[in-house]
């Protein structure tokens, strides 16, 4: 099953009898709705095999987002569309597999964290680092400042508010650094 709350929140399932023929497919849309991939200039692949954003339509999605009181006499924003900003691609009998995201944030304790924002921090303070995707941990690369391993890991603590259990940091001894 595949979900998301602004589509509250099941999408998808993939039907227990295809489990081991369709391994890591997220399933079909739930009947009486759809899915379909966009390229990042939001036009239709029709094409199987190609990756691209998820759109899923349906009577279940969200209306929006609210910010006040006010935001809830809007009515329908998303007019029953949902771009889930995950990136899949759908095979030849129309099943669907996610194979990343269109941003790079991950999921700790439920609270959200913007992959690039924590790097740009970081590059504040002189620290190189490429952020991986990871609900478990967050994982640094890190490309220089070998010996402030620690202090990285206080620095983000007290930045993010997380326990510093969750913060991974593995050397990374490449002799160039690329900023993301």
């Amino acid at each position: 099953m595949y979900g998301q709350t602004e589509a509250s929140p099941r999408m998808s399932l993939l039907n227990w009898k295809m489990f081991f023929k369709k391994i890591n497919s997220i399933g079909k849309p739930l009947k009486g709705y759809k899915m379909n991939l966009v390229s990042k200039n939001k036009k239709l692949i029709k094409k199987n095999n190609q990756e691209g954003e998820i759109v899923f339509r349906g009577k279940n999605v969200s209306l929006g987002y609210a910010k006040s009181l006010k935001d809830l006499r809007i009515g329908d924003l998303n007019k029953k569309i949902l771009y889930t900003g995950d990136i899949a691609y759908r095979d030849n009998d129309n099943y669907y597999y996610i194979t990343g995201r269109k941003k790079r944030f991950i999921k700790l304790f439920g609270k959200r964290f913007d992959l690039k924002e924590i790097e740009i921090f970081l590059l504040s303070h002189g620290i190189k680092v490429r952020c991986n995707l990871n609900d478990s941990k967050l994982t640094l690369n890190l490309y220089n400042n070998f010996q402030k391993m620690q202090f990285i890991k206080d620095l983000l603590h007290r930045h993010l508010r997380i326990n510093q259990n969750y913060i991974l940091i593995k050397k990374n001894y490449k002799k160039t650094f690329k900023d993301f």
